[in-house]
């Protein structure tokens, strides 16, 4: 399953280790190098997105994409039922 968070960005959910609010992320934001950004400058950073590779910024909420997360994972339930 894939997940966007943002932008252009679609990361596959078996990469995502994690996600967390900006505000409370456990990783020092001021030193922890980002391979890519998923806002724009006129967007504010919500969530940090930890995957195997690298860190991301992203606009969206980290509630929005557990949900998005979580709705994607019951349509790939409901699909494998089906076959």
């Amino acid at each position: 399953m894939y997940l966007h968070i943002g932008g252009e960005v679609i990361l596959n959910t078996n990469s995502i280790i994690g996600f967390f609010p900006y505000e409370d992320s456990p990783l020092p934001q001021q030193t922890v190098p980002v391979k890519y950004t998923a806002y724009t400058e006129d967007e504010s950073i919500k969530t940090v997105v930890v995957t195997d590779t690298c860190i991301y910024y992203s606009p969206i909420s980290t509630q929005t994409l557990a949900r998005r997360s979580y709705v994607g994972s019951l349509e790939n339930v409901l699909e494998d039922r089906e076959m």
